[in-house]
């Protein structure tokens, strides 16, 4: 899903559709303050799958598009090799504002992932993935860079925060 389908544009007033008509440039985030979780919620007999309160489902459900939209827009943005950091920080925010959501610190296994962050060449995003299981050849794993095992799940979790951590710093610094 594309970034702009979760954008309202300010000339035309539309959410949804707009994305054909009006540029991003012309938008602002709708994620402030979106219709679905202004609007009254009620459960129905599913209501268990919500936790109880559905506010906090549609404002989770927000805000993982918006995640995965920032991500798809990192990720189109290292493949065609153009300036990353508006994309990087538009991704780096979203997945902060996710991270204090839900508090995962766990390690991220997205598609593509690693290697758009490898492109960037930055020595703390470097040392954060320098250790990871690789898929071999005949379905076995092997861990990169000489390391343990006791390594590997110790790193696994603080995996997020740090990478976090290492993403804003490589951010800040890029002109």
């Amino acid at each position: 899903m594309r970034a702009s389908v979760w954008r309202r544009c300010g000339a035309c007033a539309s959410s949804f559709a707009h994305a054909a008509r009006c540029s991003p440039r012309d938008a602002f985030l709708w994620a402030q303050d979106p219709p679905l979780t202004r609007a009254e919620t009620t459960s129905g007999r599913l209501r268990g799958l919500l936790f109880g309160d559905p506010k906090r489902f549609m404002n989770d459900l927000v805000m993982q598009l918006e995640l995965t939209a920032a991500y798809e827009d990192f990720l189109q943005a290292s493949s065609k090799g153009v300036n990353v950091k508006p994309a990087l920080a538009g991704f780096v925010s979203a997945a902060a504002a996710w991270q204090r959501q839900t508090g995962y610190q766990g390690r991220w296994v997205w598609p593509g992932l690693f290697e758009a962050l490898e492109k960037l060449n930055s020595p703390e995003i470097n040392s954060v993935l320098s250790l990871r299981l690789e898929h071999m050849p005949g379905g076995s794993l092997q861990l990169t860079d000489h390391g343990d095992l006791t390594t590997y799940l110790r790193d696994n979790e603080e995996f997020t925060t740090k990478l976090l951590s290492a993403l804003q710093k490589t951010a800040a610094r890029m002109p």
